[in-house]
C-alpha cells in the first residue's frame, strides 16, 4: 500500500510493483480488507489483480475481514473468496474472539498463531 499521492485520499497498490514481489517461492499474500486504520476497502478490480497473481504463482490469499460489516464512505466490501477462482485459494482469518486482537496483535503474531495450529 502506498500513501495517497493526491488529495482524493485513495490508498492503493501499484500492480506492477506487487507483481514484482511475487516469484516462484511466494506461497501467500495477506490482505486486510476493510483495512484498519486506513479504512481501505479493496475494489473488485484490485482483488482480481491479486487473484491473477495467486493463480499464476499458485499462492493462497490469507484475509483478515474482521471489519467487513462496517461501511466506509459507501465502499462495498468484497470478500476475496467471492472472486472467481479464489474460493479454493482464500483462507479467512477472523480474530473477533479476541477483544484485543486488532489493537495488540501484530501481523507476525497472527502468522505464528496460524503456524502453530
Amino acid at each position: 500500500m502506498r500513501t495517497p499521492a493526491d488529495t482524493d485520499g485513495a490508498w492503493t497498490f501499484d500492480p506492477p510493483e506487487l507483481r514484482a514481489a511475487f516469484n516462484g517461492r511466494t506461497r501467500a499474500i495477506i490482505l486486510n480488507t476493510p483495512n484498519n486504520p486506513t479504512g481501505k476497502v479493496f475494489t473488485r478490480a484490485e482483488l482480481e489483480s491479486v487473484r491473477d497473481l495467486c493463480v499464476e504463482f499458485d499462492a493462497i490469499c490469507i484475509t483478515d475481514e474482521i471489519y467487513e460489516h462496517i461501511f466506509y464512505d459507501g465502499a462495498q466490501h468484497v470478500s476475496p473468496a467471492t472472486i472467481e477462482g479464489m474460493a479454493e485459494r482464500t483462507q479467512q482469518v477472523r480474530f473477533a474472539f479476541c477483544k484485543r486482537a486488532e489493537t495488540l496483535m501484530a501481523a507476525a503474531e497472527r502468522l505464528q498463531m496460524l503456524r502453530s495450529r
